[in-house]
């Protein structure tokens, strides 16, 4: 979605999702071997911090609640979109199948 005519121009964005999980190290886990399967390293296109107290979170100014877990592209267009649809998805049904993620929500925000 274009939000500005910088946008346009290039394409300059950044993805934030927070996520309602027990299971941090295993999200960061399964997101890891996602991306070795796109061949990129995971520490060069995300970044994860834990939320320490319920309120607005201050990089996405997403309201957020004490143990969600943030993710974000460590730059501008860092998140490959298929590994953004997978985050994105992580709640499907099918994935408790493969990976007990525990997820009860996703929050995904575009910053410009």
């Amino acid at each position: 979605m274009i939000q500005s005519f910088s946008n346009l121009i290039t394409n300059s964005s950044s993805e934030v999702f927070v996520i309602t999980s027990n299971k941090h190290s295993e999200i960061i886990e399964f997101l890891s071997d996602v991306c070795k399967v796109f061949g990129v390293k995971i520490s060069d296109i995300i970044d994860f911090y834990d939320i320490k107290r319920t309120g607005t979170d201050g990089y996405s100014g997403m309201k957020c609640k004490k143990g969600d877990l943030v993710i974000h592209s460590t730059h501008d267009n860092s998140i490959p979109s298929a590994i953004m649809e997978v985050i994105a998805n992580l709640d499907c049904t099918y994935l408790p199948k493969i990976y007990e993620l525990n997820i009860t929500n996703i929050k995904r925000l575009h910053l410009g």
